[in-house]
């Protein structure tokens, strides 16, 4: 994605310096060739103008840029149709004070393009192609078929480099849903990788705490088997104690009872 941001900043980079280059090209020829671009008050509405199709033009279509990845499409979209329709004012106002600023309709076909898909980006180039076929009188005056060939060529020479220009849109823009959806995957993977390592960690602990759990299980019959095995040889004890004087017999049997009673414990104790 970095590789092909990069190359449509240098392209965008790149259109911009045509269009200012043509810009400064139809401002200096209107300053020598019409003076009334030169009196007030209509010097400051060009001027005005001027700047403003400059900043718009720049900041709008460098925001939108950004924005193309970022936004959802609605509100993309939005914020597009708002810079649209500065850009075709503006160029509609200069090409009004003088016909050859007709020329920056270009400029809102090529952003119209750029920052836009098919179907959404026909309807909106169409306008700017209007505003040139109408400012710049191409439909035939007469009717003769010279005028009438002329008119076709020039609308078919436009047609065709719209569509030349929709098409490299749709390759960029296609390449540029590839790139979002390998990006997603990208994360997607990584999220996963995450995921996986934080559940056998989880396994992990959890087996742990299933083997001191047994642990304890065991500890406590081991506990009470213990347990019970000495109280017994108390008792057993206590009473060779009281036996030793009248039963001697007895008491000798009781004793090896008792030992086999305290070596099963310590068998199951091992």
């Amino acid at each position: 994605m970095g590789k092909l941001q990069e190359m449509v900043n240098r392209i965008g980079l790149f259109w911009a310096g045509v269009t200012y280059v043509y810009l400064c090209l139809m401002v200096g020829n209107s300053w020598l060739t019409m003076p009334d671009v030169r009196q007030f008050p209509l010097n400051l509405w060009f001027w005005g103008n001027v700047a403003a199709f400059a900043l718009v033009n720049w900041f709008g279509f460098r925001a939108l840029m950004h924005q193309r990845l970022t936004l959802p499409r609605p509100r993309y979209l939005l914020h597009f149709s708002i810079f649209w329709l500065l850009m075709l004012l503006l160029v509609t106002d200069l090409a009004r004070i003088a016909i050859p600023f007709a020329g920056l309709y270009w400029t809102v076909f090529g952003v119209t393009i750029a920052l836009t898909q098919i179907p959404w980006n026909i309807p909106f180039a169409c306008f700017p192609i209007f505003g040139m076929i109408f400012f710049w009188q191409i439909w035939p005056t007469s009717g003769s078929w010279q005028d009438w060939f002329n008119f076709g060529y020039t609308v078919m020479a436009i047609v065709v480099y719209a569509i030349v220009g929709i098409l490299i849109a749709a390759l960029i823009g296609q390449r540029f849903e590839r790139e979002k959806i390998l990006q997603q995957l990208k994360v997607a993977n990584e999220q996963l990788h995450t995921a996986h390592a934080q559940l056998e960690r989880t396994t992990a602990q959890e087996r742990q705490l299933a083997i001191l759990q047994e642990r304890e299980h065991l500890a406590r019959e081991m506990h009470d088997t213990v347990g019970h095995a000495l109280v017994l040889a108390t008792v057993k004890l206590e009473a060779m104690k009281r036996l030793q004087q009248s039963d001697p017999e007895r008491v000798g049997y009781e004793l090896e009872v008792t030992m086999s009673v305290l070596r099963t414990a310590m068998g199951e104790l091992r």
